[in-house]
Formats: C-alpha cells, sequence, structure tokens
C-alpha cells in the first residue's frame, strides 16, 4: 500500500474515533438545591434596624403586613431620645431606642446574617447583575455587587422559592434600577447578605431583606420592598418607601371548561386560558372540552382570566377577575356557546388521499397536503393511504392544495393540486392522487450491443485503477 495513503487512513481513523469518544462526553448541568428560607426571629418585624445612628431626610414610609418597627442598638450616643428626621417618618409599627427589644432584634440579626453568609454558593455570579434573569438559589461575588438597570427573580410558581445573595464587600444600585419580581416569587423570600456596606441609588425599587455587616444609605425616592438591616453601622433614609411585608402561603384557581350550542360535528378548537396575577405572574394552559385545570400555589391577590380569541359564531362568559385566598381554591366555570346562526358565509372542503402504482408491500409513507386561503388561512394534514378530511367551517373564497414533496422519493408523482373555490352552505371535494412507479430510462437510441462493449470497458478500467491504489 502506498505511504501516503495509508497515512490518510490512519489519521481518519483517529478523527472518528475522536468523534466517537466526544460524543460520549457528559456535560454537568447545575442544579439549584431546594434552599429555605432565612429565619429573622425578632427581627423580621423591622422595616429598619441600625447599630450607630438612623438618619432621615424627607417624608418617609415604614409599613407592612411583617411589621413597621424602626430599631436602634447599641447606638452611639443612648442618651438621645429622637433620631434625626424621626418627625417626617411614617409608620406603622413602634420605634425602638436601645431597648430591650432592638437588643434582641440586633442579636437574631447576627444570627440571621451567618445563616445567609454560609450558605453553599450554586454560582459565582458578576459584579453587575441588571439584565440577568435567575432563579432560586444561592449566588455569590467574592468582593462587590452592582445593579444597573433591572433584575429578575423568576419563582417558577413557587411561591416558596428562595433567593440568597452573598456579597463579599459592597451593595450598589444605580439610579432608577429595579428587582422585579416574577412567577409568584416573593419579597419575604429574598436576601442580601452583605460584608460591608450597602448603597441604594435614586429613585431605586428594590427587593430583598438587606443584612449589611456596616452600613446601609436608602438615597432619594427609594422604595424596598424588604427590610434594611445594619448589624454595626448607620441606616440613613431620604425620602423612601420601606414594605416590609410576611410572606404569603399558596391557594389555587381551577377553571372547567363547558362547551355548548350547536357545534354538530365540528373539530372543536383548542381552548386557550391565561390566568396573570400579582408579581407579574402569567401561565396559559389548553383545556379541552368539559375538562379542567388547576393553577397551584398561587399567592393571594386578584388574578386575571382570559380566553383566547375563538373566532366567528363563539361567545364566552366567565372571564374576568377572580380573588385567589390562602389555602383555599377558586373555581371558575368558562362556558363557550357556538351559533351557527352567527356564522355568515361559510362552506367546507373535503380532500381524499388516493395512492395508485406498484406499491407492493413496501410501508407507504404519510402525505401532507396543506390548504391556503383568505384572510391568510393556512392549515396542515398528513394523510394515510385512502384517508380522507373535512375543513368544516371555512369562509368562503378560493383556496390551494398543495402536498409536501419532502420524505417523497423521485418515483413519486402527485396529480389534483390546485385551486378550488369554497361556496358557502356547500362542501367541495377534491381527491389528490399519489402514483409511485419506476422512472424509466431514457430512450437513447443506442444499441444494447455497443452499450456492453462500452460497459466492459468502464469494468476494466476501474480494476486497473484499483490494483494502481493498492
Amino acid at each position: 500500500m502506498n505511504k501516503n495513503n495509508y497515512v490518510e487512513k490512519r489519521t481518519l481513523l483517529y478523527v472518528v474515533m475522536l468523534m466517537l469518544t466526544l460524543s460520549f462526553i457528559v456535560v454537568p448541568v447545575v442544579v439549584h438545591a431546594d434552599h429555605h428560607t432565612v429565619n429573622l426571629g425578632t427581627a423580621s418585624t423591622f422595616g429598619v434596624l441600625a447599630g450607630s445612628t438612623i438618619t432621615n431626610t424627607g417624608p418617609t414610609t415604614i409599613n407592612g403586613t411583617a411589621g413597621g418597627d424602626i430599631g436602634l442598638h447599641p447606638g452611639d450616643d443612648p442618651s438621645i431620645l429622637t433620631f434625626p428626621g424621626q418627625e417626617q417618618v411614617s409608620l406603622t409599627g413602634t420605634i425602638h431606642l436601645f431597648d430591650a427589644v432592638a437588643q434582641q432584634a440586633k442579636a437574631d440579626l447576627l444570627i440571621a446574617y451567618n445563616d445567609a453568609a454560609g450558605r453553599t454558593s450554586d454560582e459565582t455570579i458578576s459584579a453587575d447583575l441588571g439584565g440577568r434573569t435567575l432563579t432560586a438559589g444561592v449566588y455569590t461575588s467574592a468582593s462587590s455587587l452592582g445593579l444597573t438597570g433591572t433584575l429578575t427573580l423568576d419563582g417558577e410558581n413557587n411561591p416558596s422559592a428562595v433567593f440568597i445573595f452573598q456579597a463579599g464587600s459592597t451593595l450598589t444600585t444605580a439610579s432608577n434600577s429595579e428587582v422585579i419580581l416574577i412567577n409568584n416569587a416573593q419579597a419575604c423570600n429574598v436576601f442580601w447578605q452583605v460584608g460591608s456596606s450597602a448603597t441604594l441609588g435614586t429613585g431605586t425599587n428594590f427587593v430583598g431583606q438587606i443584612f449589611a455587616s456596616a452600613s446601609i444609605t436608602a438615597t432619594t425616592g427609594v422604595e424596598v420592598d424588604g427590610q434594611l438591616l445594619a448589624l454595626n453601622g448607620a441606616v440613613t433614609m431620604d425620602t423612601n418607601v420601606i414594605t416590609n411585608d410576611a410572606c404569603q402561603s399558596a391557594g389555587s384557581l381551577r377553571v372547567t371548561k363547558v362547551v355548548e350550542g350547536d357545534t354538530g360535528s365540528m373539530i372543536l378548537p383548542n381552548f386557550e386560558i391565561t390566568v396573570t396575577g400579582p408579581n407579574n405572574y402569567s401561565d396559559t394552559q389548553t383545556i379541552e372540552s368539559g375538562g379542567s385545570y388547576t393553577w397551584p400555589n398561587l399567592i393571594s391577590g386578584t388574578y386575571t382570566v382570559v380566553e383566547s380569541g375563538l373566532g366567528e359564531g363563539w361567545s364566552t362568559n366567565g372571564t374576568g377577575e377572580y380573588k385567589v385566598q390562602i389555602g383555599q381554591r377558586t373555581d371558575v366555570t368558562i362556558t363557550n356557546t357556538y351559533s351557527p346562526d352567527d356564522v355568515m358565509d361559510h362552506g367546507s372542503l373535503t380532500v381524499v388521499n388516493v395512492v395508485t402504482g406498484d406499491v407492493g408491500g413496501m410501508t407507504l409513507p404519510n402525505f401532507s397536503i396543506t390548504i391556503s386561503g383568505p384572510e391568510g388561512y393556512t392549515s396542515t394534514r398528513l394523510f394515510a393511504e385512502g384517508e380522507s378530511f373535512t375543513w368544516d367551517h371555512l369562509e368562503t373564497g378560493t383556496y390551494t392544495i398543495t402536498e409536501s414533496r419532502v420524505g417523497l422519493s423521485g418515483e413519486w408523482t402527485v396529480s389534483g393540486e390546485g385551486s378550488v373555490i369554497v361556496v358557502a352552505d356547500q362542501t367541495v371535494s377534491r381527491t389528490i392522487t399519489n402514483t409511485y412507479g419506476v422512472i424509466p430510462l431514457p430512450n437513447t437510441g443506442v444499441s444494447s450491443s455497443w452499450m456492453s462493449y462500452v460497459a466492459l470497458i468502464l469494468l476494466g478500467l476501474g480494476s486497473f485503477i484499483l490494483r494502481k491504489w493498492k
């Protein structure tokens, strides 16, 4: 064998073996653990809790269903009776300056801080979180964390989804940045453990409990769904709204589909139901006639139930807004009624598929037939041999029937394609014939003996080439 040919063949063999080996390499998939929430103990009722000082400028509101308390301990000057700007703070809780309640809350905060800091990381994240969408898990930066723009936290329809962010040093947000919750994520389950200080830029809409080892600054116009909790340093506020809401347990919403009216033998459409609600929740499901679907793990609030348009002749009742409550199921019935009297100028089109030719015992393919018509209408269906199908309730007009050649070998020919006119209250029929047959060689006028000589010459030439190659 020629040495060059041997090298080429051996190289090709190695390449094939390498490709086979690579095909069995398993790429690891990151799966986040199912994390439990961080227990704040008595600190859970505080919208603001500081270690050295508290300062406020402008009208600030602190409230929430978990509590709207303000606390300071141990403080730089325990002799003071109020903190600067206290008179402009509106709160639903109690102010605790240097008392035993604030002291216990600080002790519980330290436990919560260490808990959050000690969680095993699921993912190391970059310095800036802007533009990202994250699911539940523990996210870690060895240094600082920043947010410029929007961070989206996706609860994946689990109200118990927990998000923990670990920052080695600072947490800083740019002006007008925001954290958005979707799909039942809750602010009460978002925690930011900060190794030094946190600064929220003007106009930031922030979500979660900030545990800062040092200080926290909420600049002008910042709104926080959560808590500002500083272990050792100050909390500085400026015209802020801090809402410390408790977690909500789950409820559910069930939609049952009822179809009424003169549907006859018509093929019913898919009934697509969309439910939207708090925290940008949105989910769409398809429900069959007489069937139902239950949306589980919904936090309490108002949900909107809508159905996609069904076209002429259909009316819908039962969509609208519904309340979901903790631990309860809200039942909704959506009724679709079909009335042929409301449908004008519609007809039907029947297509029959016929197979002819020498198919013998071969396995026949499925034949893909498409009709297209007025207003951009198009519909495709797979036909077996001898099968027919009727498209009902078609708008009147001209329709084009075509069959795809994908999957059909060159031995197949198709006839019957073309245009048909659908008229009101009538059924138009069209037959598509698929014929199978071996395509004959063209008659070139060359004698068979001459063809035999040519074949022998080609055979000899091939043998010569093979001997040389070896």
